[in-house]
C-alpha cells in the first residue's frame, strides 16, 4: 500500500458556506462559487478512493498550497515514487469540449473555454522551481485528470497528459507498475521538505460579509438544513423534513462549533449559545454540553467557555 502522509480534509471554508446557507440568503454568485467548490472537493475524494487501491511504494500528499515569487499555486494530489513525483490536477467538468489551435472551446456554443493545460503547465513550472530550491531531484510527471463521466474532449492531441474518465482504472493499474521500487529515508525527507513549504489557506477569503445579528438563530438539521423548532428533553431528535436522526447533545455541540467557526474571537457564554440556538434548547442542556466539551473560565456572570486544548477546534462534525 502507498503511504498517505497528507490526507485531504473537508475545508473549513465549505463548512462556513454550509452554515451561512442555512442561516442567511447568499447571493447567487456566491452560492454558485461554493457549489463548484463542493463539486471539486467531491471529485478529489473520488480520485483519492482510486489511489487507495495502489499496492506499490509511494508517498501521497494531498491538497498542497504553496507561495512562490509572490504567487500561489496548488496541487490537488501528488505521489512521490523512487525517482519521480506525480502531480494531478483533478477536474469535475462536464459537457463536450474540443481543442483547436491549442485553445479549448465549448462544443455547443463554440465559445472559448478555460484551458486547463495552461494551469497544469504553470503548476509544473512552479513546482520545478520549488524542488530546485529544496535540493530535491525528482522528475515531475504532471497529469490532468477528469473524473466526471459526462466529460468529453474532442480533437485533443494524443501527447497531452490527460486522463479521461474511461481511462481512470487503466491508468491506476499503469501507475501501480511504476511504484514497484521501494523507497528509503531520502524520500521521506523529500516529502517532509515539501510539506514544510506548504502554506495555510485563508479559509475566510471569498466569504460574503456577515454579522451575528443578521444570521438566523436555531438548531439546523446537518443533512438538509431544516430548522428544529423545539428539541429540549429529547435524547434523539429527528428532522421533520428528511427524517434523519441525531443525538441531541451532538446537535447542540455542532451548533456551538458553527458559532465558533463563524466568529472565532467571540467569547462563548451559556446565554450566547441559548440565543444562537433560538430557544430550541434548554439552558440546562446547553450548560451540560459546554461543561462536558469545554473549559470554563472565570466565575459568575463574567464566566465563559473555551475549547479544551486536547480538542480540535475544526473537528469535522459534518
Amino acid at each position: 500500500m502507498v503511504t498517505l502522509l497528507k490526507p485531504r480534509e473537508f475545508p473549513l471554508k465549505l463548512k462556513l458556506q454550509k452554515i451561512l446557507q442555512c442561516r442567511s440568503k447568499l447571493p447567487e454568485d456566491i452560492q454558485l462559487y461554493f457549489s463548484n467548490q463542493v463539486k471539486g472537493f467531491q471529485g478529489e475524494e473520488q480520485f483519492d478512493e482510486l489511489l487507495k487501491g495502489l499496492n506499490g511504494h509511494g508517498l501521497v500528499l494531498n491538497d498542497l498550497l504553496f507561495e512562490l515569487n509572490n504567487s500561489e499555486f496548488q496541487i490537488d494530489s501528488a505521489i512521490i515514487s523512487h525517482s519521480s513525483i506525480y502531480i494531478f490536477e483533478i477536474k469535475t467538468s462536464e459537457g463536450d469540449y474540443y481543442i483547436q489551435d491549442r485553445k479549448w472551446y465549448f462544443c455547443n456554443s463554440n465559445k472559448e473555454a478555460k484551458n486547463f493545460m495552461i494551469q497544469l503547465e504553470r503548476t509544473e513550472a512552479s513546482l520545478r522551481q520549488l524542488l530546485h530550491s529544496l535540493g530535491i531531484h525528482l522528475t515531475i510527471k504532471p497529469f490532468l485528470v477528469f473524473v466526471n463521466q459526462k466529460f468529453t474532449l474532442k480533437q485533443a492531441p494524443k501527447d497531452l497528459p490527460i486522463i479521461y474518465p474511461t481511462q481512470l482504472h487503466n491508468f491506476i493499474n499503469h501507475l501501480q507498475g511504476q511504484l514497484s521500487v521501494k523507497l528509503n529515508q531520502r524520500h521521506m525527507k523529500y516529502a517532509e521538505a515539501i510539506l514544510s513549504q506548504r502554506k495555510e489557506e485563508d479559509q475566510y477569503r471569498n466569504l460574503p460579509k456577515y454579522a451575528l445579528e443578521e444570521l438566523d438563530s436555531g438548531v439546523f438539521c446537518e443533512n438538509c438544513g431544516t430548522s428544529y423548532i423545539h428539541i429540549s428533553n429529547k435524547m434523539i431528535i429527528k428532522c421533520p423534513n428528511c427524517l434523519c436522526s441525531e443525538k441531541m447533545d451532538e446537535a447542540i455541540l455542532r451548533t456551538i462549533k458553527e458559532l465558533i467557526w463563524l466568529f472565532p474571537d467571540m467569547k462563548i457564554t451559556t446565554e450566547l449559545i441559548y440565543n444562537w440556538c433560538g430557544g430550541a434548547v434548554s439552558v440546562r442542556s446547553i450548560r451540560r454540553v459546554l461543561v462536558k466539551n469545554f473549559s470554563r473560565m472565570g466565575y459568575g456572570k463574567n464566566s465563559y467557555y473555551v475549547e479544551k486544548r486536547d480538542r480540535d477546534s475544526n473537528e469535522d462534525l459534518y
